[in-house]
């Protein structure tokens, strides 16, 4: 089994800001394209996995940027699992450009859910087996990010737009809304590096109040929704936290 899978991908236009920058929507998207073509290439597909009653659902990821990079370069991407823990599918991810400098580094946590009960299956139960290594250069699993008031607050209603496969937020896209919290100081900053928590699942037409403050270059955001059981209730669905120079 091939443990640290390559693939090549070309930077699209759709990938950058107005301002020339790479959008983190875009960076993750690119890097997930070879997660994904690495799955395909195992037999761990969202088509295979369903036939299971199981589908991949991401945790957590931290991801940081090193090195700057233009629409229509060709990054060569690079990926493999880590050693499964108790209840999760470690993965590793670095992207190189053409002069061979590290422009991105990525490490997330990946579960397996039941597609019906939309439940998680540990892998000690799944009877999916990821051999998995370690490489040099690989960043520290993330871990959990503290709840967060905010400062200011703006509602995102969820649009069909949103959503990926699995019928929730497509993961890339709440980083599109938390850029745009930002503001201005996107536009004249650079990002160092992410780390973005999902908590629960997001449904299509769902209100998300996201709580956000910027100071001292960290963009911190947490969203939350109403209990299902007690709409006087919130509970957090998904955390950021976004570190710019």
């Amino acid at each position: 089994m091939e443990q640290v899978f390559q693939y090549e991908i070309t930077l699209k236009p759709a990938d950058f800001d107005e301002n020339g920058n790479w959008k983190l929507s875009g960076a993750l998207e690119s890097v997930q394209q070879a997660v994904t073509a690495h799955c395909v290439s195992l037999g761990m597909d969202w088509d295979s996995m369903a036939a299971k009653g199981l589908f991949w659902v991401v945790l957590r990821h931290r991801m940081v940027l090193y090195h700057p990079v233009q629409a229509g370069q060709t990054l060569t991407v690079k990926t493999w699992p880590l050693p499964a823990t108790r209840a999760a599918y470690p993965r590793a991810v670095e992207a190189l450009d053409q002069d061979g400098n590290v422009v991105l580094r990525l490490m997330s946590l990946w579960v397996l859910m039941d597609l019906h009960t939309r439940t998680m299956v540990l892998p000690s139960r799944s009877g999916v087996l990821v051999p998995g290594v370690h490489q040099e250069g690989e960043l520290p699993v993330p871990q959990a990010l503290p709840a967060h008031t905010g400062e200011n607050h703006l509602i995102w209603t969820v649009s069909d737009g949103d959503l990926d496969i699995n019928g929730h937020v497509n993961n890339v896209r709440y980083l599109d809304h938390c850029e745009f919290l930002a503001g201005d100081y996107a536009a004249s900053h650079k990002v160092k590096q992410l780390q973005i928590c999902y908590l629960a699942e997001v449904l299509p037409h769902q209100e998300i109040t996201l709580h956000y403050t910027l100071c001292d270059g960290i963009l911190t955001v947490d969203g939350t929704r109403p209990r299902a059981e007690d709409a006087a209730l919130t509970e957090r669905v998904f955390s950021v936290s976004i570190e710019y120079i």
